[in-house]
């Protein structure tokens, strides 16, 4: 007998509880005063911001979870108790739909604009929310959010539809703790944004540490710093580890930039008697207000008798950032040094940012802090002579691809056809570093002034054979290999547009 799927339209988050709370005691058998308490905490931790009066719900059962099976398969189904193998998933909509739009094809397009993610429900307690994909918009604090997104595909009702957004997953706790749900998502990120990475399972996660780690990986005891590294390593990243203890004022600066460049970073935090680990995954937009409250630094030039100038660093500025963590709902915003604020717990505000794991490209070898030490340099050394004295400069950082930031230059409006062109024609690297330079005024109009590129892939910083190029005060400069030094060309730059390909914005 074929077993049809059972699906349900609500029109609120109420009505989704109330039908969520008879399937779980119908099909998953769970009883109705733990139901109620497993609900709770899925819709006021995981689920609370969702804008409950503009959405609509889709609920289907059964539902075979990717993810989920893997660790039935590879743990559950293997215990005494009988363990359910099907989930629940909900999709989520803007409001306007009914089931005509499934069934309609002049109304897929309009469907495909109002979805916005699904959830899973999965068979354990308490951990129900399984895999998710939830876009950004659909949250109540999500409207100035610069987070990283990929496309996320699913058949709806038998329709594809697709959504950008982080995956996320609470933990289970037995298979899969917050080190490997951090990595599962991580991957699952990558694997569905680039052709080079593809997702993984948590089976796959443990079969990797099988060579490493001396005990069983399952039940999981969670991970060390070193393994998050090392599975990144053998998923094909050029992983780096920064330590607050090695790095000291320059490691939440550091953090910064990696963000900034697009990257996903993996945090430990350490709190008493807590280890954890998340994913910071963007930030708070740029407000002119951040300015007031960023603290200059004094750059002084190699020429004693050169007045030394301010430098506005974007790496220093004091806001929220986005995190993807098992515990909380999707898109979690806190302040760096108290990462957990908004756990409501003495314990877990202790908690601290002590390390951050970052997936490079395994051909990025030059790094974020030997990177802005040589452009220090370079300005203090080389540009110096473009400098009156006095001056502010705003100064932002990121790695780029080459292939983003040419065509960012290429239609960029504000430059002379000249400008791009030459611009567009040096030849780089996959991956390149870039700062951009700016004033203050500027920089509240999203714009700049100068441009330095540096190669990513070049780490000998003792001279400048790292510089692709600058351009500051109408000066075109660059490394020339045939005669081992920088050549200075005259270039006109206009006040152009700043990058915002990495976070969708500034």
């Amino acid at each position: 007998m074929i077993e049809l799927i059972d699906k349900q339209l609500v029109s609120d988050k109420e009505q989704l509880f109330n039908s969520l709370k008879i399937f779980l005691e119908d099909k998953f058998q769970i009883s109705g005063k733990s139901v109620e308490r497993y609900l709770y905490n899925l819709k006021n931790r995981y689920l609370a911001n969702l804008e409950d009066g503009l959405v609509t719900f889709l609920i289907e059962f059964p539902y075979t979870d990717k993810v989920y099976r893997d660790s039935y398969y590879h743990y559950y189904a293997s215990k005494l108790y009988s363990y359910k193998r099907d989930c629940i998933r909900v999709s989520i909509f803007k409001k306007g739909i009914d089931h005509s739009f499934f069934r309609d094809s002049s109304k897929t397009t309009q469907l495909g604009d109002l979805y916005l993610g699904f959830f899973i429900v999965r068979p354990l307690t308490p951990a129900l929310l399984g895999r998710n994909a939830i876009a950004r918009s659909a949250f109540i604090h999500g409207g100035d959010l610069l987070v990283m997104t990929a496309p996320i595909s699913s058949a709806i009702n038998g329709i594809k539809l697709s959504i950008k957004a982080f995956p996320h997953s609470s933990q289970d706790s037995e298979t899969i703790s917050c080190a490997e749900t951090t990595l599962w998502s991580l991957m699952e990120y990558f694997g569905n944004k680039y052709p080079e990475y593809k997702p993984t399972l948590p089976s796959k996660i443990h079969e990797i540490l099988s060579s490493r780690k001396p005990e069983r990986q399952i039940p999981s005891n969670g991970l060390q710093l070193m393994d998050i590294s090392f599975v990144l390593k053998k998923f094909g990243f050029g992983s780096k580890v920064y330590t607050q203890a090695e790095f000291g004022d320059k490691f939440f600066q550091l953090l910064k930039v990696y963000v900034e460049s697009g990257i996903p970073v993996v945090t430990t935090l350490q709190g008493k008697g807590i280890g954890h680990a998340n994913i910071c995954i963007g930030r708070r937009a740029f407000h002119p207000t951040d300015l007031a409250t960023l603290i200059p630094e004094e750059l002084t030039f190699s020429d004693p008798m050169k007045e030394p100038i301010s430098i506005f660093f974007n790496s220093r500025i004091e806001r929220d950032f986005v995190f993807i963590d098992d515990n909380w709902g999707p898109y979690q915003t806190a302040g760096l040094a108290r990462p957990c604020a908004h756990y409501g717990s003495p314990d877990w505000d202790s908690c601290r940012i002590t390390a951050f794991v970052v997936p490079l490209y395994p051909k990025v070898y030059l790094e974020a802090f030997q990177v802005e030490n040589y452009m220090l340099s370079y300005l203090k050394n080389y540009l110096q002579k473009y400098f009156e004295g006095g001056e502010k400069l705003f100064f932002r950082m990121f790695l780029a691809s080459s292939r983003s930031f040419k065509q960012h230059i290429a239609l960029n409006s504000d430059l002379s056809e000249t400008a791009r062109e030459v611009l567009v024609s040096c030849t780089m690297p996959k991956f390149i570093w870039v700062a951009e330079l700016s004033t203050l005024k500027l920089i509240n109009a999203q714009k700049g002034n100068g441009l330095i590129v540096i190669d990513a892939t070049e780490v000998n910083i003792i001279d400048n054979k790292p510089l692709i190029l600058s351009v500051f005060q109408n000066v075109l400069t660059i490394w020339n290999d045939q005669i081992g030094e920088l050549e200075d060309i005259p270039l006109h730059l206009e006040n152009f547009t700043i990058y915002t390909n990495n976070l969708g914005g500034f």
